[in-house]
């Protein structure tokens, strides 16, 4: 980080350019929520009906962060407005979890991925630090989700994706289970409950401490249903957007932060 960068300032406008650059013309008013796709090169709207999980829950954040960093007044009405969206359209109140995928409002993926469950917890997190309506009921309850459904008591881990019916996979993975930590870690912030670091804390132990003594320290990407290293899960696509082959420098130093 550059001694600029240090200076509180100087990241304050940097957040209002991002948040600048997106609004207003990322606040969808015809389906709700936001519109994620916007050309970086002049922000033109590229498709306005696609929803990605991920995505909603990064736009409440980084609103609900203008709000707490005092951005523009319109932070907040955006803030709220992605988190009606979240949980009235990504969230399935019958089968319980958040859809992955939306096209407008209508689901095309439902598969219930613990990585969008944790983004859905740092956005319930951050929203519940500006103070905006209904986050910290939402935050508890997205928590007893992540805990009743995800959470595997034997490992002090969570599984990493199931079907719409809750049958999980037998995939498990560390990135999830970072951004869990992550989002647990700004749950507490937000709120000062225990329970929030505790269970980050035990994750952390987990991971970067039980299992990176398995492979000499190094935190690795993913692992059998009895948590051993899996050392060839898609070593033939080593480009994987969510599941690349091999030790990750990049996860390293977001533990590193974590830690």
């Amino acid at each position: 980080m550059t001694g600029a960068m240090r200076d509180p300032w100087v990241v304050r406008q940097h957040l209002i350019g991002v948040l600048n650059f997106y609004h207003p013309d990322c606040i969808d008013r015809r389906h709700g929520g936001y519109v994620a796709q916007l050309d970086e090169r002049d922000g033109h709207v590229y498709d306005g009906a696609t929803k990605h999980l991920v995505a909603t829950c990064r736009g409440v954040f980084n609103f609900s962060l203008g709000t707490v960093r005092g951005g523009p007044d319109w932070c907040r009405p955006a803030a709220e407005h992605g988190l009606r969206f979240l949980l009235d359209a990504h969230r399935d109140r019958e089968r319980g979890g958040f859809d992955w995928v939306l096209e407008g409002r209508t689901p095309v993926d439902s598969t219930r991925y613990c990585y969008g469950h944790a983004f859905a917890l740092l956005a319930c997190a951050k929203a519940t630090e500006a103070g905006i309506p209904g986050a910290r009921t939402a935050l508890a309850e997205t928590y007893e989700l992540l805990v009743d459904r995800f959470w595997a008591d034997d490992r002090d881990l969570c599984r990493a994706e199931a079907t719409l019916d809750w049958e999980f996979a037998a995939y498990r993975g560390q990135n999830a289970n970072m951004h869990a930590c992550e989002a647990l870690l700004a749950a507490y912030e937000a709120t000062g409950e225990d329970r929030y670091l505790d269970r980050a804390y035990a994750i952390a132990a987990a991971l970067a401490r039980d299992l990176a003594a398995e492979t000499d320290g190094r935190i690795w990407e993913h692992f059998t249903p009895d948590w051993e290293p899996d050392l060839t899960y898609n070593r033939d696509r080593p480009r994987h957007q969510f599941r690349p082959w091999g030790f990750q420098p990049g996860h390293h130093a977001e533990w590193a932060k974590l830690l």
